[in-house]
Formats: structure tokens, C-alpha cells, sequence
């Protein structure tokens, strides 16, 4: 497949994941002061081990030009893009700090046990994963951010979590810098790898690999998502 195909077969895997329960029901349960403090602590926990599993996947990838785009990727994740100057994490942290927590609260949160579950799985794939397998698994969940891609479902997760926000504790786009970073800087991110795939992924037990790991990576997405909503709905 080429980039343009690349692109039509895991939007569409993307698609069919956003239509699920798991998807959607961490989006409709209404948001309180006390569930977005635990959001955005399950967000700081899934920033920390992603950046774990990218390193990883670089490290299992000989291929220089691709190296390249990963550490580039994670230049603008981690140090500075558009958005930030001091990475993505400083977002997340700086937007749990405007729901009431503390620094200290963001250091090294306490994963729910379905939080730290998904992180096992990723880093699992990540470190014992073929390289396209890994890397499939990790560049889908920011396909989920797409507001092209899933305009029919509502947008991407971070502008309906910015609904979510406005409506439930009434923040403006202002008191949200993470998610209003995320809903442009991951429809980038979220193809910045398909002329990999295109090129690296041409033989057909290649394919495969991507489309498993692609496939791989929604479900677990979608496992921690229902674990967040889970664990919210507990909260008042």
C-alpha cells in the first residue's frame, strides 16, 4: 500500500474504534471538578509510559530515516513544538494544576489498575514487537485525536473533551491547554508515519504486522478508556 491507502485502511480501524462503547462512554459521563482531576491524572500516566514505549520502538529500529521521524516525533512531545515549549507533558500538568491539583499530585500519579494494564500491553508491544508492529500500535492512538477522521462521530477525542469540560464544569479552551493542543497537533503526528509504512511495510507479513499492531493498539485504547470512565462514574 502507499500513503494515501495507508491512510484510507487505518482510518477506517480507526473509525470503527470510535464507535465503540468503551469510546464513547468515557466521553459521556458528565464532568465534574473531582472526575477531571482523576482525567487528567490517568492523562499524565499514559503521557509518561508513552514516552517510555517510543524510546523502545526507536531502539528496535535499525533503519536510520526512520529513527529520525520517531526522535522527531518525540522532539515535539517531549522538548518543544507549536504548542508548548517545554513538551506535552507540561500541558497535561498544567492543565491538571487549573482543575485544583497540586505539582507534587502530577509527579508520579497512581495508575488505576486498568491504566497501568494498558501501559504493560503497549510497552510489551513496544519492547518485544517487531519495530512496525510497536510503532503501528503507538501511532493509532493519536489517530483518535483527528477531527477530519471523525467529524460523524463528534470530532476527536480531545475537542470532545473540550466539550465535555465546557458543559460539565463550564472551563474555557484557555483552562484546557492539553487538550486544545492535541486536537491539531496529533492530526500531524497521526500521519506523520505513513510514508514508513509505505515504504518499510510493502511485503505482505509487513502489512500484517502494522494492521495487527494498529489493531492491537484501539483495543487497548479503548481498555483504558473504559477504565477511566469506570473509575469516574465512582466519583460525585
Amino acid at each position: 500500500m502507499n500513503a494515501s491507502e495507508w491512510r484510507q485502511c487505518l482510518g477506517e480501524l480507526v473509525k470503527e474504534g470510535a464507535r465503540t462503547y468503551e469510546e464513547n462512554h468515557y466521553f459521556e459521563v458528565p464532568m465534574t471538578i473531582p472526575r477531571a482531576q482523576l482525567m487528567m491524572l490517568q492523562q499524565i500516566c499514559f503521557v509518561q509510559n508513552r514516552r517510555r514505549c517510543w524510546l523502545w520502538v526507536l531502539s528496535n529500529c535499525s533503519d536510520e530515516s526512520v529513527r529520525k521521524v520517531i526522535l522527531q516525533h518525540e522532539y515535539e512531545e517531549a522538548v518543544k513544538d507549536d504548542y508548548s515549549e517545554s513538551g506535552h507533558l507540561d500541558l497535561s500538568k498544567r492543565q491538571a494544576l487549573a482543575v485544583g491539583l497540586k505539582l507534587e499530585d502530577c509527579v508520579n500519579p497512581e495508575p488505576l489498575l486498568t491504566t497501568k494494564l494498558a501501559g504493560y500491553a503497549w510497552a510489551w508491544l513496544a519492547k518485544e514487537s517487531h519495530w512496525l508492529k510497536g510503532l503501528a500500535s503507538l501511532n493509532i492512538t493519536e489517530w483518535f485525536n483527528d477531527n477530519r477522521l471523525l467529524a460523524e462521530v463528534g470530532g476527536g477525542a480531545s475537542s470532545r473533551r473540550i466539550e465535555q469540560w465546557s458543559k460539565g464544569i463550564g472551563y474555557t479552551e484557555e483552562k484546557m491547554p492539553d487538550f486544545k493542543a492535541h486536537s491539531k497537533a496529533d492530526e500531524k503526528h497521526g500521519e506523520q508515519f505513513l510514508k514508513v509504512f509505505a515504504e518499510f511495510a510493502a511485503h505482505p507479513e509487513h502489512e500484517r504486522l502494522v494492521i495487527e499492531g494498529a489493531k492491537e493498539g484501539i483495543r487497548i485504547h479503548g481498555f483504558l478508556r473504559e477504565g477511566v470512565a469506570q473509575a469516574m462514574e465512582k466519583l460525585i
